[in-house]
């Protein structure tokens, strides 16, 4: 089931498991079998009186609920006490969108500094071609950085990226 999380997602969801059991060994919890869902919530209020974001608990639960499903599709629990464990929502906030001013000034305007050799024009055209990419199409860099020669279609001027979650998508280029 891991094979599906991308290796940062995979170091973070460890993480909080790792945490969630230090702080249940502490009331007594030695394994999955000795957590009901009453431990989780008293878990995320924890999280709550030491200052921990929505979106960090919300994470959290997220670790736990795989974790859980995974514990008890090996057998070591009998019934998955994350089932109907809720955490805040973690909320959401959109990019600020560029003014035409600043735009202008990535897109545009070369960089100068007296320190650096001079670009070649065929790194300026790539530079300037991945920046219109990013900004023009909302692509992650990470999306931007994976893309193969045959996620290309310029016939139809459109890409093939894949993005989070191993999720694939087209965009418009």
């Amino acid at each position: 089931d891991s094979l599906e999380l991308a290796p940062k997602t995979l170091e973070v969801y460890t993480r909080d498991v790792r945490q969630f059991t230090q702080w249940a060994a502490r009331g007594g919890a030695s394994c999955p079998a000795d957590v009901d869902l009453s431990m989780l919530r008293r878990y995320l209020a924890y999280l709550r009186t030491v200052g921990r974001a929505p979106r960090t608990m919300s994470r959290a639960a997220a670790s736990l609920r795989r974790y859980f499903a995974w514990a008890e599709s090996y057998g070591l629990l009998a019934s998955d006490p994350s089932l109907a464990l809720r955490a805040p929502s973690g909320g959401s906030h959109l990019p600020r969108v560029l003014k035409a001013d600043e735009l202008h000034q990535i897109l545009d305007e070369p960089v100068s500094d007296k320190d650096r050799p001079p670009v070649p024009p065929e790194r300026d055209l790539r530079d300037r071609t991945i920046m219109e990419v990013l900004y023009g199409s909302g692509l992650r860099v990470s999306e931007l950085c994976g893309i193969r020669t045959g996620d290309v279609d310029l016939g139809r001027s459109r890409l093939t990226v894949w993005g989070k979650g191993s999720k694939q998508r087209v965009v418009p280029l």
